[in-house]
């Protein structure tokens, strides 16, 4: 027996020895596979919380499973065995509290949990965007309410004639608010920034301008994943400062200014030593 047959036959073994468990309301319990639907685009809950995190699944294999939640934008990797257990009692909290409100996500969790089929759906319709929407149907004070409807609103004065609605929404109501007859939708982007007002100076008297500070706000948010980890895998203090430093010099930012942007914004992180 070659030394590959004999790893796999090691690794077959091992998992039949080694045991996960699970501490709940009814105590220790071990952990053993559940049959419920694991597939890219479906949705579930996760999460042992009373606020479980809405996720969408992103890739799956025999023994772990990806998926990203709010604002998924990074893939989180889970053993299968954890990750079920975990959905399994997130998605029944979330089903008891939102399920009547959602009916579309309800009826795909239950049977995807289950083990039937389920709606798969695009991460666009998740991440958060920045919509910028003529009003058409009525004037601004007349039609606040509505565009209330889609999202967190704000008004650009500075843009076409009568000044647009910033509304800060997902891809799900994006499609709504495009059928809507009372806006006309000018231009959709990535979030905006909520320190867009200051955006870094660069060398000189250019700026940088919003794609490439769209580029570090996505560098900073996955740094935050990383430093989060802190001892389990991830980077200490020292660690982020350096890579404060390495995405200035990536971008041609203006170093403090990020290095600002990123401990201002984060300022209550419980960081790791």
């Amino acid at each position: 027996m070659n030394r590959q047959k004999i790893a796999k036959e090691l690794l077959k073994v091992a998992k039949e020895l080694v045991a996960l468990y699970s501490i709940g309301e009814g105590g220790l319990r071990e952990l053993k596979p559940l049959n419920i639907t694991l597939e890219p685009g479906a949705v579930y809950a996760l999460g042992a919380s009373g606020h479980p995190d809405l996720i969408v699944i992103t890739k799956v294999d025999d023994d772990f499973f990806s998926y990203r939640a709010y604002p998924y934008k990074k893939d989180v990797r889970i053993q299968r065995v954890i990750g079920e257990d975990l959905i399994e009692r997130g998605t029944k909290r979330w089903l008891s509290t939102y399920g009547q409100y959602h009916p579309e996500f309800a009826k795909s969790m239950k049977s995807g949990l289950k083990g039937g089929s389920v709606k798969r759906y695009k991460l666009k319709d998740f991440q958060r965007v920045t919509v910028y929407a003529e009003p058409v149907g009525g004037d601004v004070d007349d039609l606040w309410r509505d565009a209330e409807d889609y999202g967190n609103v704000g008004f650009r004065s500075d843009i076409g004639d009568a000044g647009v609605f910033e509304i800060d929404t997902d891809g799900f109501r994006l499609r709504e608010l495009k059928k809507d007859p009372n806006f006309k939708v000018l231009k959709v982007t990535k979030k905006a920034s909520r320190n867009a007002a200051s955006r870094p100076e660069i060398t000189g008297d250019r700026r940088v301008d919003d794609d490439i500070w769209m580029e570090i706000e996505d560098a900073i948010f996955d740094l935050m994943d990383e430093a989060m980890e802190g001892g389990y895998g991830g980077i200490d203090k020292r660690g982020a400062n350096k890579a404060i430093r390495d995405i200035s010099r990536q971008y041609g930012a203006d170093q403090k200014t990020v290095e600002h942007y990123f401990w201002e914004e984060y300022h209550n992180t419980d960081w790791p030593e």
